[in-house]
């Protein structure tokens, strides 16, 4: 797992959100590859007492997955895609684009957002309306 912190100008750059008027820092992100790392991550939000937030996507348009000197968990690095019969398995960071393409590849389709970008989770799970 990659840990950057605010004081890293890398921060803001590595959590851009579609919405350009979003200018929130988080004070830690954590950029997670497996599920074993975001349950690291969320024990140490809680042993720190940072409040938490997901990113997937980052299309919620007033960047909500971005908490403001919180701890943000990246999930980009989580995108596989596998699909069983009609029923797709779908990891925490994978996109639009990362379903359609496994959908297709077994001769299947899915509904999705129009911009392939767009993060599974937070399209399936309502964003990041709730906190």
């Amino acid at each position: 797992m990659t840990s950057l912190t605010d004081k890293v100008a890398r921060v803001h750059e590595a959590l851009r959100v579609w919405n350009g008027a979003v200018s929130a820092r988080p004070a830690v992100v954590k950029r997670c590859h497996d599920a074993a790392e975001v349950s690291e991550a969320v024990r140490y939000a809680r042993a720190t007492g940072l409040p938490l937030s997901v990113f997937d996507g980052g299309h919620d348009w007033t960047g909500r997955a971005i908490r403001p000197g919180g701890l943000v968990i990246d999930l980009r690095g989580m995108r596989a895609v596998t699909v069983d019969g009609n029923i797709a398995t779908v990891a925490g960071g994978a996109t639009a684009t990362d379903v359609l393409a496994a959908a297709a590849h077994s001769g299947l389709s899915a509904a999705t957002g129009t911009a392939g970008s767009i993060g599974m989770a937070g399209l399936t799970l309502g964003g990041a309306m709730v906190r």
